[in-house]
């Protein structure tokens, strides 16, 4: 299931990748197996459907709290932009 994370979370078909982000944020929620994903995640901040950057949005905060290697101080900028997205439900 891991490999290709990318492609899974940025597939044309919204309803699996919705369900995979919600198992990965649930799975974050109590345990670090994701964490090694960050660079990945983190490259998704920029794409262009909002959907993705909602979803990669929830993963990269779920996984804030496994970040020994301060890989979110590198991105926080970047994370932080979606506050003003230009679609209003990712800034929210």
């Amino acid at each position: 299931m891991k490999e290709n994370i990318v492609a899974k979370l940025t597939a044309k078909d919204d309803k699996y990748a919705c369900g995979l982000a919600d198992k990965i944020i649930s799975e974050s929620q109590e345990t670090d197996e994701w964490y090694e994903y960050f660079d990945e995640f983190a490259s998704l901040l920029d794409h262009p459907k909002s959907l993705v950057r909602n979803r990669v949005l929830y993963i990269l905060a779920a996984n804030a709290q496994w970040d020994v290697e301060n890989r979110f101080d590198k991105i926080i900028s970047d994370f932080l932009t979606h506050i003003t997205d230009e679609k209003p439900i990712t800034a929210r």
